[in-house]
């Protein structure tokens, strides 16, 4: 048999590719197993992670327990006692039923079991190889329910090992772990979940609880705070559904199907009667939940940040109405969303993805149907009361749609007052009195007229101004060599336009246009650049082989203060007189702990609580402080500039806008004169993150406006400095 052969690949591998495409995170793997917590009937789950589940994970339950019968089998693939075949799946309600967790864990980390059912008079201790078999099992005391400690996570996977335990990547891990799990301490009632972190030295501190978990809002409270839980409005089931709404979304199930499908849940308020936003700047508090099972659905977030940002201007817009204020836009901003919705099992697809996150609907037209109006509903009432500015809930939606339509119509931007044309007089003596000036004349915005009558006047007219009281430079630049230049680079396999005639090209679309004035500029070579010389008094014209570049003085000398003052600036802190308590979330918690230099170097100093609740463990006791002013630290925004990717060069919103600021009042301004010397400094730094304002090829550029190829370059070159 020939190495291209078909062949049947090994038991080993199969079962080694299979798993790594199950358990492809931490945050996968507790999820894993706190669903099969839940599906043994546990009311209490205790998850603790070890150095951030690096080390180890371990879920503690107290649920029924696995019988002494299923030791051996509890390990293989596809042993599940969820399902007897696949037609079971449209009436099972648990999250799992596969039968692929524990032995996909097996196949990446080393898996341990303690376990005892009622029914045993002692517990069990079970140990498992990599392959999923029973390797060693003995006595041991516990209670009723079972424990699973996965060991060295990946360990198997090298790659993935080294990945997952990398500083920057391992905290990354934890915090959407950490997000994963708590869209289950929110939608799951009846259960108590609770996690806790222990680090090297053996503390034990609470990451995330839903407390006694009795209800969907005792839970927000209790992962979010009570604060957040005010900020909040449920999500009505008192709705009507129009005949127009039925026939956008094009329905056509019974009134009875109809009622099969129930939205519930809690969305952020919209600002009726204030102008406060419940917002938030992201996405991150957004959870739906199909008939209890936590997923990933974007086309209903989506719906939900529509309707509610809509319902948000319009609830702005008259507030400043009636004020005689400016309106306030709220495009980006995202509501805090909990999203219950329930229906039909059979009408649900959850064998869509190893990790179950993706779901497809039969009935997914009705339910966004039901969707938009439940949160139409809600958002357009006040305590029962009509609502925004008095419009009738069904009517909310087109009246929103109006809007948008007068925001989008086209009005011409000169006024038809204006007189046809208007003469301007000569600005110099220089200026000849002989030359065809362009008129302007009163016309709508969308008309095609050309500016120019003609393109000969055009020519005429630019041509013939004389430069006077100009400086220019010479350059040695030959317009034949460049064309030839980009002949051979056009000469691959792509059509090389023939040269130009001297006429604009006119037949030129968009997108060739954008093609050819486009150019990829790598940041190594800002150090061969070459300084021609100064234009306009703001940039830097430079040449790096056959491109000419323009460099904005100011914009890459702020960048590089800005990147300066980031690193090695010190600000005073100031103590406060009365310590500020935070109220944060886990993920901000642990966020602050691990990133405690960061805000130091800023100036923050803290103080530690370990004995406080979730989330108020935490006081800032000292302050930074510039020109005066003491600036505080609002926990919303506390993880906003927090490194991922394992650079320290980060600071709080706050003080980067301060130095922003004075990197900007610092930096070599629009008008200044610079030497030879000075150019080259501020046109070659080399920071990776280096923004330009403008980078262009200016000779393709002058091509493609004029048409004309023996144009000579030397007229942009004023204010030179040699």
């Amino acid at each position: 048999m020939s190495a291209s052969s078909i062949r049947t690949l090994d038991a080993q591998s199969v079962h080694k590719l299979c798993s790594s495409q199950v358990v492809v995170t931490l945050g996968i793997a507790i999820k894993e197993l706190v669903e099969n917590s839940i599906d043994a009937g546990a009311t209490k789950i205790e998850i603790r992670l070890k150095n951030y589940g690096s080390d180890s994970i371990e879920v503690v339950d107290d649920g029924v327990g696995i019988d002494e019968v299923d030791f051996e089998t509890l390990g293989k693939s596809h042993s599940t006692s969820k399902i007897q075949g696949f037609s079971d799946i449209i009436k099972n309600s648990s999250f799992g039923f596969r039968g692929e967790a524990i032995f996909s864990l097996c196949q990446v980390a080393d898996v341990t079991i303690h376990t005892r059912t009622e029914r045993a008079k002692i517990g069990t201790r079970l140990e498992f190889t990599n392959s999923g078999g029973l390797k060693s099992r003995r006595p041991l005391a516990r209670s009723r329910g079972t424990t699973v400690c996965v060991e060295r996570l990946f360990h198997t996977l090298p790659v993935r090992r080294r990945y997952l335990t990398s500083r920057a990547r391992l905290s990354k891990e934890f915090s959407q772990a950490i997000a994963l799990l708590s869209s289950y301490c929110l939608v799951v009632t009846g259960v108590q979940l609770a996690c806790y972190r222990i680090d090297k030295k053996g503390t034990k501190s609470l990451v995330v609880s839903n407390m006694e978990g009795k209800s969907l809002s005792s839970n927000i409270a209790a992962v979010y705070g009570q604060a957040q839980l005010e900020s909040l409005v449920e999500i009505t089931d008192d709705f009507a559904i129009t005949d127009e709404l039925k026939e956008e979304y094009k329905v056509k199930l019974s009134a009875e199907e109809l009622d099969e499908i129930r939205i519930s849940g809690f969305i952020s308020m919209a600002p009726v009667g204030s102008t406060t936003i419940f917002g938030r700047s992201s996405a991150d508090r957004q959870f739906v939940s199909i008939n209890g099972r936590p997923c990933d659905f974007p086309q209903f977030t989506r719906l939900a940040t529509d309707v509610w940002r809509r319902c948000c201007r319009e609830s702005l817009f008259s507030k400043s109405q009636s004020l005689g204020m400016p309106s306030r836009s709220t495009t980006s901003a995202f509501p805090v969303l909990v999203l219950l919705v329930n229906l039909p099992r059979a009408k649900v697809d959850v064998n869509l993805s190893p990790d179950k996150r993706q779901l497809l609907l039969h009935w997914e037209r009705a339910v966004v149907m039901k969707l938009k109006a439940a949160l139409t509903a809600t958002l357009a009432r006040v305590d029962g009361e009509q609502s925004i500015a008095g419009l009738q809930v069904s009517s909310l939606a087109a009246v929103m749609e109006s809007k948008s339509a007068e925001a989008l119509t086209q009005q011409p931007l000169i006024s038809a007052r204006l007189s046809p044309a208007s003469t301007i007089p000569p600005q110099s003596e220089s200026s000849p009195q002989n030359v065809k000036k362009p008129r302007l004349s009163a016309s709508p915005i969308v008309s095609q007229r050309p500016v120019f009558s003609s393109d000969s006047a055009r020519r005429n007219y630019n041509n013939r101004l004389p430069l006077l009281n100009r400086e220019s430079v010479r350059v040695d630049f030959s317009m034949g060599r460049l064309l030839k230049y980009w002949a051979t680079r056009g000469s691959s396999g792509k059509t090389v336009e023939p040269p130009s005639t001297g006429e604009f090209h006119a037949n030129l679309t968009e997108s060739a246009a954008q093609s050819e004035l486009t150019s990829i500029f790598r940041k190594e070579w800002f150090g061969d650049m070459r300084v021609i010389g100064q234009f306009n008094k703001g940039f830097i014209v430079c040449q790096h082989e056959e491109d000419l570049f323009i460099v904005d003085q100011h914009a890459s000398d702020e960048k590089h203060r800005f990147e300066h003052l980031c690193t090695n600036h010190q600000f005073t802190s100031q103590p406060l007189v009365v310590p500020q308590q935070l109220v944060l979330n886990a993920v901000q918690e642990h966020l602050l702990e691990e990133n405690m230099d960061v805000f130091s170097e800023s100036g923050f100093v803290f103080s530690t609580d370990e004995n406080a609740p979730l989330g108020q463990r935490f006081r800032l006791i000292s302050a930074p402080m510039s020109e005066g002013k003491v600036f505080g630290l609002a926990g919303e925004s506390l993880s906003a500039r927090i490194p991922t990717s394992g650079s320290r060069n980060c600071r709080p919103s706050r003080l980067r806008d301060i130095l922003a600021s004075r990197a900007c009042r610092s930096a070599v301004m629009i008008g200044t004169v610079l030497d030879h010397k000075q150019m080259a400094r501020v046109s070659t730094f080399s920071f990776p993150s280096l923004s330009l304002s403008l980078l262009l090829p200016v000779i393709g550029l002058l091509i493609a406006l004029t048409g004309d190829q023996r144009c000579d370059i030397s007229f942009i070159l004023v204010d030179c400095v040699n």
